[in-house]
C-alpha cells in the first residue's frame, strides 16, 4: 500500500511541474487560431507551426531585455548579500527562542523571489513614472 501512495505521489508531483511546460510547447508550437484567439484551446497539438518562433525571434528585440534583466538581477543579488551577510551574522548571535522565529518569517517572505517583483517593474515604460508621479 505504501509504494502505491509513493507512485502516486510521484505521479500527482510529475504532473504538477511538467503540465505548465506542456503548456508553453502548445502555445509555442500551435497556431494562434488554436491557442490564444480559443475560448477552450485543445490540449493536444491542432496544426503544429514553427511561425511562432520565427514571428517572435525577428520582431521582437531579445537583447535589451536579457541585460536588462541582467544588471537587475545583479543589483538584487548585491543588495541581498549587503544586507544578508550582517543579518545572518546578527541572528548567529541570538539566543535560539528568539532567532528561530525570526528566521521562519524570513524564509516564509523568500517563498516569492525578489526578481519576480523587480523584474516588472524594471519593464514598466518611462511615460508610467512620468503620468503617475503626481
Amino acid at each position: 500500500m505504501s509504494n502505491k501512495l509513493v507512485y502516486v505521489g510521484i505521479a500527482i508531483f510529475t504532473v504538477y511541474f511538467l503540465a505548465p511546460i506542456y503548456i508553453l510547447l502548445l502555445l509555442a508550437f500551435n497556431s494562434p487560431k488554436y491557442t490564444i484567439e480559443s475560448v477552450y484551446p485543445p490540449l493536444i497539438f491542432k496544426s503544429p507551426t514553427f511561425n511562432n518562433l520565427i514571428f517572435a525571434f525577428t520582431q521582437y528585440d531579445f537583447i535589451h531585455p536579457l541585460l536588462k534583466s541582467l544588471a537587475v538581477a545583479t543589483l538584487v543579488g548585491i543588495l541581498a548579500l549587503i544586507v544578508g551577510i550582517p543579518a545572518g551574522y546578527g541572528l548567529s548571535k541570538l539566543p535560539g527562542k528568539i532567532a528561530y522565529p525570526i528566521i521562519v518569517v524570513l524564509l516564509i517572505t523568500n517563498m516569492m523571489p525578489g526578481l519576480v517583483v523587480a523584474i516588472p517593474i524594471t519593464v514598466l515604460p518611462k511615460s508610467f513614472y512620468k503620468n503617475n508621479s503626481d
